[in-house]
């Protein structure tokens, strides 16, 4: 996990040291750094977007924030509070705007990733053939600590976005077992 962790913090130095991250830096360097972490799927970041900054959001990226039913269709994700849509992803991704908030199991251990501070996994799923699972961290903005703040509600308004990483379980457990 370790090594998933440090990943994750490689791309929140990358996210808060680039004012106008694109996609086209983001692919270039999660190529060439993905190399050096191994057990890692997909790396993606997610913007948080709260109910009121929909539309604008909407707007600014010409497209709408979406999610996918068990039948793999894709729809309008339905009204919420807040939303976490995939911004940039790994060349492997075709998930742009989709919100994995949408998902219970995963909204669950994204908002505890934005409340806490912490790195948080998700329960594995069984997807495509494997099972995987999410692991979550809050960013909070250039130059901001997650643990430097008074409040959980502190926390939570400064919240920016969240870097997640998706991980092939039987790999990790493969590795970890074989040592």
């Amino acid at each position: 996990m370790e090594n998933n962790l440090n990943a994750s913090f490689v791309i929140l130095g990358l996210v808060a040291s680039v004012a106008e991250l694109n996609e086209s830096i983001w692919l270039g360097f999660t190529n060439a750094t993905l190399f050096l972490h191994p057990n890692v799927k997909r790396l993606v970041y997610m913007e948080r977007v709260l109910a009121n900054q929909r539309a604008a959001f909407e707007q600014k990226w010409n497209a709408t924030i979406i999610t996918i039913n068990a039948a793999g269709v894709l729809s309008r994700r339905p009204d919420a509070a807040e939303y976490a849509p995939i911004l940039f992803e790994t060349d492997d991704g075709y998930y742009f705007l989709l919100d994995p908030t949408s998902y219970p199991l995963l909204q669950s251990a994204i908002f505890a990733a934005r409340d806490t501070g912490l790195f948080t996994l998700s329960p594995a799923s069984w997807i495509s053939n494997s099972w995987q699972m999410g692991a979550y961290l809050g960013y909070y903005g250039p130059s901001r600590d997650a643990m430097s703040f008074v409040s959980d509600e502190d926390r939570r308004q400064a919240c920016q976005g969240y870097v997640g990483i998706v991980l092939n379980v039987m790999e990790v457990f493969n590795i970890v077992l074989s040592r």
